[in-house]
């Protein structure tokens, strides 16, 4: 059982990549309908201020902007929602050893091209790059890059054989054990009731043995 409710400010981060963490915002990924932590720009923009992915004075400019225009909040947190299904689905498939859907690729790399069109690199004295997002207004189109770009940096890297799916709630992980054998997002909350599961039923089987239903006459 969990030690708290659930919120956008409590969820697990237990993807360990940022793109993955992003896709498990939702409860579970084998629930129909599932519950979404992300019902609107706010909770975006709660989750960007919880990873420090902006700066406080950031977050407030984007805020202060969709406050004044509605309609490119709704828009753009549509836009948003949908990166984030194509990332699921191209994990998930990943995951499973089999190729995504071309659809979700072709999609995929449509925002990628975006991403790096907008990308802007500096480099200061000392030898360190910084990266910067080219953009006219105060919006959520940076986020989505910098999403867009770790997913990139994941498919990219030796990490993506360690990525899986979550056998109880469908959740995206890096499998960092030693042996790869994980099976569960999080020991302490799936991984506990699934072993609860198999527990009972075995309890339950185990009882049906020793009382056998009687053939009626």
């Amino acid at each position: 059982m969990r030690p708290f409710i659930r919120t956008i400010e409590t969820i697990e981060l237990d993807g360990g990549w940022l793109c993955l963490d992003f896709t498990n915002t939702v409860s579970n990924r084998f629930e129909e309908p599932y519950f979404d932590y992300l019902s609107c720009y706010k909770d975006i923009l709660k989750w960007m201020k919880r990873l420090n992915l902006f700066s406080h004075e950031e977050i407030k400019q984007i805020g202060s902007f969709f406050k004044k225009y509605p309609d490119i909040a709704e828009k753009q947190y549509k836009k948003i929602i949908e990166v984030r299904e194509i990332l699921y689905r191209m994990f998930s498939s990943v995951s499973r050893d089999q190729q995504p859907p071309e659809n979700i690729l072709k999609r995929f790399n449509k925002y990628l091209s975006e991403t790096f069109r907008d990308l802007r690199i500096r480099v200061t004295k000392n030898r360190i790059v910084k990266e910067d997002w080219h953009r006219k207004d105060q919006d959520l189109l940076p986020f989505q890059h910098i999403i867009i770009k770790s997913a990139y940096e994941l498919l990219n890297s030796d990490l993506l054989l360690k990525v899986k799916e979550c056998d109880n709630c469908g959740w995206l992980f890096l499998d960092r054990s030693k042996n790869i054998s994980r099976r569960w997002c999080n020991m302490q909350t799936c991984g506990s009731t699934i072993k609860a599961q198999k527990y009972y039923q075995k309890k339950k089987e185990r009882i049906m043995d020793r009382h056998p239903a009687r053939d009626k006459k």
